[in-house]
């Protein structure tokens, strides 16, 4: 097994390297919630008060932390080893982890950037092994789901973690259930509130993503607080970007769908998937790798409800990489019963498609997907980045 240190030994560790006192500040590149992306340097920047940024045209920026869609530094990032397991926290932060212990109230997992973290088993909602193909389960109503190995699912309680494995309760039948012949664990739950006003998603290079309420932007790295309230710094060479919540943007695949029709060629119809591809897999379109859309196969319609609070709907639209030369699919984005853009003939292997229109005053937002000219075949469609931008 890979030994990892603890927090504080890494604390320790960056107190004895030498100090960069008189270096430049990092090259850093802003995105904001407009799309308008700003190169330059900033010294520091917390989550909540503005960031000011040196551009590399000379000029001072002055951004609102609300006014920010993400963040990344320019240097080169080092490849990042990833833990044999994924764990999802209720709060929306993922961790590529080694499990290492626990007890009746924890999961313990060493993380090698943030060494041993103590995992509150009430904060974990799933635990699955990387590479392994997921099983129907859903984690709905009050039992705990263990997916194993051979293929069995089992439902009942989890007891306890432990180095090996885990104690689970099956029909008032107590089993000791091995870490190795696991493939997804699904613990039963509500989700946890999302931290209230701006929030802030810390993408690591190694797929780990960290969800806080509390961020600094400093000279050697990304400052923030863990689910335990503990601080600790990410180096910029293993940082991928910072992404910002619950300012003017606001990810539709984060709203929820208010209505949603298949309309099968023959007999087959597709559901709809949020921040998936239709499939069930990344995002991908033209190469591209996308974190945040909506999955879709023709023909459909999917509605949300706006309300009347957006002011803009920005969006690429285009085929999933997945799908091959057949693919052929008409979009048309409405609001309200009327026709706001019109994208034919989406195929694969372009880039997406960008969409970018006023929705002000708008009650309800449309997204229907049709057929091409080859029917229903491999029409996998990708809504990606899809945003709505309050004013």
């Amino acid at each position: 097994m890979t030994s990892y240190p603890s927090t504080s030994a890494l604390i320790a560790i960056s107190l004895l390297l030498p100090a960069q006192a008189g270096t430049d500040p990092p090259l850093v590149a802003v995105t904001t919630v407009e799309g308008r992306r700003i190169d330059g340097r900033m010294e520091t920047w917390r989550l909540g008060e503005p960031l000011r940024l040196s551009s590399d045209d000379g000029r001072l920026e002055v951004l609102p932390s609300a006014d920010l869609d993400r963040l990344a530094c320019r240097a080169q990032q080092h490849e990042q080893p990833r833990g044999p397991w994924r764990v999802e926290m209720r709060d929306g932060s993922t961790l590529f982890v080694e499990l290492v212990g626990g007890d009746e109230r924890h999961l313990t997992a060493a993380h090698p950037q943030f060494g041993i973290l103590r995992l509150p088993l009430l904060d974990v909602g799933r635990v699955s092994r990387v590479g392994a193909k997921r099983p129907a389960v859903t984690g709905a109503g009050d039992e705990d789901q263990a997916a194993l190995a051979s293929g069995d699912v089992i439902r009942g309680t989890l007891e306890a973690a432990t180095e090996d494995g885990f104690m689970f309760v099956d029909a008032e039948t107590e089993r000791f259930l091995a870490w190795k012949s696991l493939s997804d664990l699904v613990l039963a739950g509500d989700e946890r509130s999302s931290p209230k006003g701006l929030a802030a998603r810390v993408h690591l290079a190694d797929g780990t993503t960290i969800r806080t309420g509390n961020l600094r932007w400093e000279a050697e790295g990304v400052n923030l607080s863990l689910f335990d309230e503990s601080s600790v710094s990410v180096p910029f060479s293993a940082l991928a970007d910072v992404e910002v919540e619950g300012g003017r943007r606001v990810w539709l695949s984060d709203v929820p769908v208010a209505a949603y029709q298949s309309i099968p060629y023959f007999t087959t119809g597709w559901p709809i998937r949020v921040d998936t591809s239709v499939l069930g897999d990344a995002l991908t379109v033209g190469g591209v790798r996308f974190r945040h859309g909506i999955g879709l196969h023709s023909a459909c319609r999917a509605s949300w409800k706006l309300d009347g609070a957006y002011d803009r709907f920005r969006t690429f639209a285009g085929i999933d990489d997945s799908a091959g030369k057949s693919a052929d699919a008409e979009l048309t984005l409405e609001l309200d019963g009327k026709e706001l853009a019109r994208l034919e003939h989406l195929v694969a292997g372009q880039p997406p498609r960008r969409i970018d229109v006023s929705v002000a005053g708008g009650k309800e937002l449309t997204i229907i997907v049709g057929f091409g000219e080859r029917g229903p075949v491999q029409d996998r469609v990708n809504i990606v980045d899809a945003a709505l931008i309050r004013r």
